[in-house]
């Protein structure tokens, strides 16, 4: 293996870690409403509060950061 292609296999792989740490959270943490924050958590809005949204919310993150995983993990493999 080049170095080249080990440098790319571990940037994957912190991507590929970092998307299940995601997925993982997504599916486990309780939400009660959304907020859009800027930078280090100065001027927080929330934006949303209602159930049936926040899970359209929830469920759109996992389907494409699954995805993305998915397409990672192929990259992965062909390196």
């Amino acid at each position: 293996m080049t170095k080249e292609k080990l440098i790319e296999c571990n940037r994957v792989s912190s991507e590929i870690l970092q998307l299940e740490n995601l997925i993982s959270s997504c599916k486990e943490q309780k939400t009660e409403w959304i907020e859009f924050t800027f930078g280090n958590g100065s001027n927080r809005v929330n934006v949303c509060n209602d159930e049936n949204i926040i899970k359209k919310v929830r469920d759109l993150i996992i389907l494409e950061n699954e995805l993305k995983l998915d397409r990672l993990k192929n990259e992965f493999y062909k390196i």
